[in-house]
């Protein structure tokens, strides 16, 4: 294996979590490191991390300008979560004062959130139809030799009592993956849907999103997998 250059987007879910000293990254790059030649593994992404931050991100040279043998992306947790705002919304709140703008995150919209939940109902940041087109535009706007899509992960019970719907809204955003998958060549899908349905979203997730240390190991394992498949 020669030298190996990879990019992973993802959110918050690829750097260490509440006391978990590893993550899939870190995993993935212990395995990746067991064959001859260089690895060098990006992050891009953050906390609440989207398909359309994303976008915006890979625009800029530092990434748009590399050549990548490999992209993972595990974004869509954050696309499909009930809220009150969607992308149009969110974007005209982001353009106001910084001052006003704080002031209607934290004294309005976190602490009447439930009422205005009743009141106006839940949206999503972007449609089913809009994500699809979103990783759509980000597989075509890098230098890519395979992509790997991870599907969203199920989440447990005290998330989906938080966020009802959400699970619901998982399976349509999976959905669109899996399209995403049959049109592209270049794409591989993993299921990690399925394997952490099959470990348990109570035992593989700490909070029903972030991984515990067993569940980011199953992960790298499966991530290696396909990784060596297509690099022989």
């Amino acid at each position: 294996m020669n030298k190996l250059n990879i990019l992973i987007i993802d959110d918050s879910k690829a750097r260490e979590f509440e006391g978990i000293k590893t993550t899939y990254v870190k995993e993935l790059k212990k395995k990746l490191n067991e064959y001859d030649g260089e690895i060098d593994i990006t992050i891009l992404g953050k906390t609440y991390y989207t398909s359309c931050d994303a976008i915006i991100d890979i625009n800029k040279p530092k990434i748009s300008e590399k050549d990548y043998d490999i992209v993972i992306i595990n974004l869509g947790i954050n696309d499909c979560s009930p809220r009150l705002l969607n992308i149009t919304y969110r974007n005209l709140l982001m353009k106001l004062p910084k001052h006003l703008g704080f002031i209607i995150r934290k004294f309005i919209l976190r602490k009447y959130r439930k009422t205005l939940f009743k009141i106006f109902g839940k949206r999503l940041l972007v449609t089913p139809e809009e994500y699809e087109d979103n990783l759509i535009k980000i597989i075509k706007l890098l230098t890519i030799k395979k992509v790997i899509l991870m599907t969203i992960s199920p989440i447990n019970a005290k998330l989906e009592n938080k966020l009802p719907g959400i699970s619901i809204n998982i399976l349509e955003f999976n959905n669109r993956l899996k399209k995403i998958d049959k049109k592209i060549d270049k794409v591989e899908l993993f299921d990690c849907h399925k394997l952490i349905s099959k470990i348990g979203p109570e035992k593989a997730l700490i909070d029903g999103v972030h991984y515990y240390e067993d569940t980011c190991e199953k992960i790298a394992y499966n991530l290696n997998q396909i990784i060596l498949k297509n690099e022989r």
